[in-house]
């Protein structure tokens, strides 16, 4: 979370998450699987390898994702906010 104007970035960063919640539940609804990747990510050579890592789970058929600190999540959409704002990489595949 930034520094300063906290108050923005928190109602910025829920606004965000609901609406990736929301859009993931229609792609699902569509048949579609959902793999987000984070904008940091693909700048770490680490957290890069780790993105092909869920991208290759999922297209081999995995449901659970596991994000670059270990942990699993079932929705890709539950990455760490902790690294401020960025820009993402949203992979769809039927």
């Amino acid at each position: 979370m930034p520094a300063t104007n906290h108050a923005y970035w928190l109602a910025k960063f829920q606004t965000n998450i609901a609406r990736d919640e929301r859009n993931n539940a229609a792609l699902k609804d569509e048949g579609w699987r959902v793999i987000r990747i984070w904008e940091h990510e693909v700048l770490d050579a680490d957290l890069a390898q780790h993105a092909v890592s869920r991208v290759l789970s999922a297209v081999r058929g995995h449901d659970a994702a596991t994000l670059h600190d270990g942990t699993f999540a079932a929705e890709p959409s539950a990455a760490p906010m902790s690294a401020g704002p960025s820009e993402e990489v949203v992979a769809y595949a039927a």
